[in-house]
C-alpha cells in the first residue's frame, strides 16, 4: 500500500532520493506499525514494491490503491473521532474512531491503530444524536445493545448513516422494480395453473413490497427533508449569530478605543492639574516672600519716620 501511495503521489524516481523516499515511507506508514521493524527493511521492502510499479503511471497506482481499499470492510469511510459513554459489552477503549460508509460502523482504537469491530447495516436497528451525543441501538451476536458516544458530529455521523441507508434501499427498490416490469402479469396466464398461481403471487407480494418500500422511501425522503431544513434553520441561526458577534466585537472595539481616548484625555488633565497646583506653589512661595519684604519695608519706613520726627523735634528746639 505504501509503495502504490508513492507511486501514485511522486511517480517512478523517487527512489533515486532516499531520504525522499524515507520520508514517503514515514508519511504513508503510521508510527505504530513502523516501528516494528528497522527503517532499512522498510526502504528495502516498499522499495522493491515501488520499484515493480516503474511501468504503470500515477493514475494506475492510484486506481488499484481504491481496488484494493474497496475491499477492506471500511474502506471509502468517513470517519469521526467520539468517546465512549456506555457499552454494554464492555470491549470499546474509552476513545476511539468511528468509520462510516455503505457496509455499516466500523470501530477503531486511535493509538495504536488499530480495527476492532465493525457493525452491518443492517445490525443497526435505530441510531440518534443530541449536541453533544450519538447512540447506535444494533445487533451484537444476535443480542440487541445501546452504544453511546459522546461528539459534537453526532448530527453529520446520522446524516452519513442515513445516506447509506437511503442508498441501499434506492437500490433494492430499482432491482425490485425492474423485476416487477420484467415480469408483468398478464405473462403469469401463459403459465399452468399451479405456476399461475406462483407467478401471481410473486406478483402480488412485488406490488406489495413495491407500495411498502415507496411509502418507506417517502418517509425518509421527508426525514431527510426535515433535516436539511432544520440544518439550514441551524446554519442561519448560526450565521446570524455570527453576524451579531462581529457587531457586538466592533461596539466593544469603538467602546475600548473610547475609553483608552478617555484615559489618555484624563492623564493629560492629571498633569495640567499637577502642573497648576506646583505653578501656584511657586506663587503662593513668592506672595509670601512679597509679603514679607512688604512687612520689612513697613518696618523700615516706620523706623525712618520715627527718627524723623525725632531730628525734627531737635531741631525745633535749636530754633527755639
Amino acid at each position: 500500500m505504501a509503495g502504490l501511495q508513492l507511486h501514485a503521489e511522486h511517480g517512478p524516481g523517487l527512489d533515486a532520493d532516499p531520504e525522499g523516499f524515507m520520508a514517503g515511507i514515514e508519511r504513508f506508514v503510521t508510527r505504530q506499525v513502523l516501528m516494528t521493524r528497522p527503517r532499512e527493511d522498510w526502504r528495502a521492502d516498499v522499495g522493491s514494491r515501488y520499484k515493480a510499479l516503474a511501468q504503470h503511471t500515477k493514475e494506475d497506482a492510484r486506481t488499484q490503491f481504491m481496488r484494493i481499499l474497496r475491499t477492506l470492510p471500511y474502506g471509502n469511510a468517513t470517519f469521526f473521532a467520539v468517546r465512549r459513554i456506555e457499552d454494554p459489552i464492555g470491549l470499546l477503549p474509552p476513545r476511539l474512531i468511528l468509520g462510516i460508509n455503505k457496509r455499516g460502523v466500523h470501530f477503531f482504537r486511535p493509538v495504536p491503530k488499530e480495527y476492532l469491530h465493525s457493525a452491518e447495516l443492517r445490525d443497526i436497528m435505530q441510531f440518534g444524536s443530541s449536541s453533544q451525543a450519538v447512540f447506535f441501538k444494533m445487533r451484537v451476536a444476535g443480542v440487541l445493545h445501546i452504544f453511546q458516544f459522546e461528539t459534537r458530529q453526532g448530527e453529520d455521523i446520522c446524516m452519513a448513516l442515513q445516506t447509506h441507508i437511503n442508498d441501499i434501499m434506492m437500490k433494492r427498490y430499482s432491482k425490485v422494480k425492474a423485476a416487477s416490469e420484467a415480469n408483468p402479469t398478464g405473462e403469469a396466464t401463459l403459465q399452468p395453473a399451479a405456476g399461475s398461481q406462483a407467478m401471481g403471487s410473486v406478483v402480488g407480494g412485488n406490488a406489495a413490497y413495491n407500495a411498502k418500500m415507496e411509502e418507506h422511501l417517502k418517509e425518509q425522503q421527508g426525514q431527510l427533508e426535515q433535516a436539511q431544513q432544520a440544518l439550514a434553520a441551524a446554519q442561519q441561526a448560526e450565521s446570524q449569530i455570527r453576524c451579531d458577534n462581529d457587531a457586538l466585537q466592533s461596539e466593544l472595539k469603538d467602546l475600548r478605543e473610547l475609553m483608552a481616548g478617555e484615559a489618555a484625555t484624563r492623564t493629560a488633565l492629571q498633569d495640567q492639574l499637577v502642573e497648576s497646583e506646583r505653578q501656584l506653589g511657586e506663587l503662593r512661595n513668592d506672595l509670601d516672600m512679597t509679603k514679607s519684604a512688604l512687612t520689612a519695608a513697613s518696618a523700615l519706613a516706620n523706623e525712618h519716620s520715627g527718627r524723623a520726627e525725632v531730628e525734627h523735634e531737635r531741631l525745633a528746639e535749636l530754633e527755639g
